[in-house]
């Protein structure tokens, strides 16, 4: 299924490496926030509930997620407008990105995410969100095309994408 990923990944004209060692391609600035950005990324999330970042639905959640934290620090996390290729990037660069195991109490600003599987066997599609207090999760709603909270919880979000057959990460920045 790797090998599938890194065919896809390298017809956009990449290497294995090229996310990990230019990510300028997806992340302007080539760097992402930091821990004090954190809390910029959540804040900014808030005050966009209800607000369409684009004028038209052409874009997906990894977008919108990328949208929100170039707003409020002037970078984006990586990954362009795919939920694949962001699981990639914040699973292969362990020094930016912490990926939470199961147990470790999430935090406002942390991401969550269910990247659609690379082979596109599934037609489940993934998603991505920022996680809030009381672990309510904010995230780009395809059907209003608006930042909206209150459908998931931290828990809920699990529950439901490993039952469409995803896989759940969470990530803290660092």
């Amino acid at each position: 299924m790797f090998k599938r990923f890194l065919t896809f990944f390298k017809k956009l004209g990449h290497s294995k490496d090229s996310a990990v060692e230019k990510p300028a391609v997806y992340n302007k600035g080539n760097d992402v926030p930091t821990i004090p950005d954190s809390k910029k990324f959540h804040d900014s999330a808030v005050s966009l509930i209800g607000v369409s970042l684009s004028d038209n639905f052409n874009y997906g959640s990894a977008e919108a997620i990328n949208r929100i934290a170039e707003i409020s620090t002037g970078k984006q996390l990586g990954g362009g407008n795919s939920t694949i290729l962001l699981d990639w990037f914040l699973n292969h660069n362990i020094d930016r990105f912490k990926k939470l195991v199961k147990g470790e109490i999430t935090s406002p600003g942390d991401i969550i995410i269910s990247s659609t599987l690379p082979d596109f066997t599934n037609s489940n599609i993934g998603n991505v969100g920022i996680i809030s207090f009381n672990d309510v999760v904010i995230f780009h709603d395809p059907v209003t095309g608006k930042i909206g909270n209150g459908t998931f919880t931290v828990r809920s979000w699990i529950e439901h994408y490993t039952s469409l057959g995803l896989s759940v990460d969470i990530f803290r920045l660092l």
